[in-house]
């Protein structure tokens, strides 16, 4: 009886270390595979840029937000694209920041949603209030700061804790985050007053002309 005693618990002992290295070995691999979306999306934005920046293919043009003729790939593909290497740098750093907070919790197909839907509600916003022309030249739109703006909201509701600590962290995070999204809204708002403005002057010159 003992030594079946003794069998049975040493079983129970081998079958609870046999689960727990299970669960241990999952947890690693989850762990591991944490932050594979948040590269994925970080490399293609670097893949984008040097495919559009260094070796100049003409065909990259067509992936800008075209605000007088936009394609339907291009509400998605914009968000790929940058202006410059400070752009490019300015959002792949918070991205990873909050790219990864958000793939811990959301998962990859997570981040992947919030990345799209807000990058793209931001190009709506800008399609809408920014004109198809200035000056002559047709307005573009590139960059995923609405995007990394969507995610770093996600990032603090999803761990959104009452306390000292989470309120400064979230504080000076989203300082960095509005700053960035403040910067390319005010230049967008002074392409928009520099349009209408030179709107108003040809208006008035052309009516002295009829006069």
């Amino acid at each position: 009886m003992k030594d079946s005693q003794h069998s049975k618990r040493h079983a129970t002992v081998a079958q609870a270390m046999a689960s727990s290295s299970d669960d241990t070995g999952k947890s690693t691999l989850l762990a591991t595979a944490a932050g594979q979306a948040t590269f994925v999306l970080i490399l293609i934005n670097a893949i984008v840029f040097l495919c559009d920046h260094v070796l100049h293919l003409p065909a990259m043009k067509l992936l800008y937000l075209n605000h007088a003729h936009p394609q339907w790939h291009q509400w998605i593909t914009h968000q790929f694209c940058h202006g410059s290497f400070q752009h490019l740098s300015a959002n792949l750093f918070p991205l990873l920041i909050f790219g990864g907070k958000v793939e811990e919790t959301e998962g990859a197909f997570g981040i992947a949603c919030v990345y799209l839907l807000c990058g793209t509600g931001a190009a709506i916003a800008s399609f809408l209030l920014t004109p198809a022309w200035s000056n002559g030249h047709m307005t573009v739109s590139v960059g995923a700061s609405g995007a990394i703006f969507g995610l770093f909201i996600v990032s603090v509701l999803s761990r959104l804790k009452w306390g000292l600590r989470p309120l400064v962290e979230a504080a000076i995070l989203g300082q960095f985050v509005v700053q960035q999204v403040g910067q390319e809204m005010k230049s967008q708002f002074a392409g928009v007053l520099l349009v209408w403005l030179l709107h108003k002057v040809s208006d008035r010159a052309s009516t002295k002309e009829m006069e």
